[in-house]
């Protein structure tokens, strides 16, 4: 590495989450989330922003250099069979002399889940806002994930005033970078998040007008991991005056839009309840989750935001239509769901 700079970052508390069902969580993955409930107070830390010269960047943020040696804090939440798969294409591609190159700063604003709109918004968009005078100024470009999240990158870099003319988007294949920034120390999936987040989605959203809507469901009907007759529970909640929404379809200008007046957010945890993070406090957030996920990504954003978050962890029924073994329908009857949103 050839030279770092660090940012300060607060000091923030947090509190246990409201967690119903609790009993049904198996225990191994109730030991894997109890560091990150379990901690109360978090001091003051430190991002440090690594300033690498001469680098190639491959895949979900991977940063290697000219011998092929891997820069470790461009590694988040990467296997070890993905890092060598990366090291693979660079190597390749060096070989048949085909990397493109760009001179002068680049910011790094993609890392491990490039391709979900919630590991976007809360981990990779901030390291923007991090450089944002430097890069505003002309001094520096902004590398973001072009891929399945379509205009969402673009635009909240758009919002959060970083010029168009100072974008890069990068499909992951291999390309020399004259300097990169790095940063390390911002967030940790599930585990860790700094104030600096917040402040960054604060400036995000700072120049959208709150919505209407007081109560907003966000549906994953259809989804691998959606609640068992969800298309009946939306129905009826629509009857009862929530605004339900599958916030993928929507531009993200109206995302925020929406949420921002939202005084309570509900529905099964996945990527479009991560807008609970415009949501004003002390909003309700009420997350359905599978009993056997490990995850505290969204407890930790309601957290930081100063909302009142209650978590109930449901059974799940049929084989997982999706990646993970928790991708499948949560099996929870509607009266009892009803019962958690009054």
């Amino acid at each position: 590495m050839d030279g770092t700079y660090a940012v300060a970052s607060p000091a923030f508390t947090t509190r246990p989450p409201c967690v119903r069902n609790a009993g049904l969580i198996p225990v191994d993955i109730l030991r894997a989330m109890h560091p990150a409930w379990g901690t109360r107070a978090h001091g003051p830390g430190t991002v440090t922003m690594h300033d690498l010269r001469g680098v190639y960047v491959v895949g979900e943020g991977l940063v290697f250099d000219r011998n092929l040696q891997l820069a470790p804090p461009s590694v988040t939440q990467h296997s070890p069979a993905e890092i060598e798969a990366a090291r693979m294409r660079l190597g390749a591609a060096l070989a048949a002399g085909s990397i493109p190159c760009h001179a002068g700063r680049t910011v790094l604003c993609i890392k491990r889940g490039a391709s979900n709109y919630g590991h976007w918004l809360a981990e990779m968009l901030p390291v923007a806002a991090l450089c944002l005078p430097a890069i505003q100024g002309g001094a520096a470009w902004v590398l973001f994930p072009d891929g399945p999240l379509g205009r969402v990158p673009a635009d909240s870099l758009d919002l959060l005033g970083v010029p168009r003319v100072q974008m890069r988007a990068h499909d992951g294949a291999p390309v020399w970078f004259e300097r990169l920034i790095v940063a390390e120390g911002l967030t940790r999936h599930g585990h860790h998040l700094s104030p600096l987040v917040m402040d960054a989605l604060d400036r995000v959203a700072a120049g959208v007008p709150a919505g209407p809507a007081a109560r907003v469901w966000v549906s994953r009907a259809g989804l691998a991991r959606t609640l068992w007759r969800e298309g009946d529970l939306c129905a009826m909640l629509s009857g009862m005056g929530w605004t339900v929404v599958q916030p993928g379809g929507m531009p993200l200008r109206d995302q925020i839009a929406l949420f921002k007046g939202a005084r309570h957010v509900a529905g099964v945890n996945g990527a479009g309840l991560t807008n609970l993070a415009f949501a004003p406090p002390p909003a309700r957030v009420t997350s359905f989750m599978p009993a056997g996920m490990p995850d505290t990504f969204q407890w930790l954003l309601s957290e930081l935001r100063g909302h009142d978050y209650t978590e109930v962890r449901c059974i799940q029924g049929g084989t997982p239509t999706g990646p993970a073994p928790w991708d499948a329908a949560l099996v929870e009857p509607l009266p009892s769901i009803l019962s958690h949103l009054t």
